[in-house]
């Protein structure tokens, strides 16, 4: 099993990877600070549909939710680049959304773990 600074370092390789080729957000901290939880939305209902939307939820205060468009891969665009290679972009989104999980994860540990050490 991989330990905490290993997991770490690759989710972090890995978000650096993407967001160069896609340009997604500027950091991956501004990210985890910004964003209570990021999504993909797309059509279910159509499999030939490849196009979706990487979203992100945020909270400013007491108000409700909101949410903020990271990515979008268009119909334009996948027929641009074709069906092979739109399904390998949803692919590494589908992972981006693991990883950022994951890294919210750890940086609430973070937090409580710097927390105990205050007492």
């Amino acid at each position: 099993m991989n330990d905490y600074n290993q997991i770490l370092s690759e989710n972090l390789r890995y978000f650096e990877e993407l967001n160069v080729k896609h340009k997604i957000y500027s950091s991956i901290d501004e990210m985890l600070f910004d964003f209570s939880g990021i999504f993909i939305t797309l059509n279910s209902f159509n499999e030939s549909d490849y196009t979706f939307r990487l979203m992100g939820t945020y909270k400013k205060r007491e108000e409700k939710t909101k949410k903020k468009q990271l990515y979008s891969l268009g119909l334009k665009s996948v027929k641009d680049i074709g069906t092979d290679k739109a399904i390998q972009i949803k692919k590494e989104f589908e992972k981006l959304v693991l990883v950022f999980t994951q890294m919210r994860y750890y940086q609430d540990i973070k937090d409580v773990e710097e927390k105990k050490r205050d007492l």
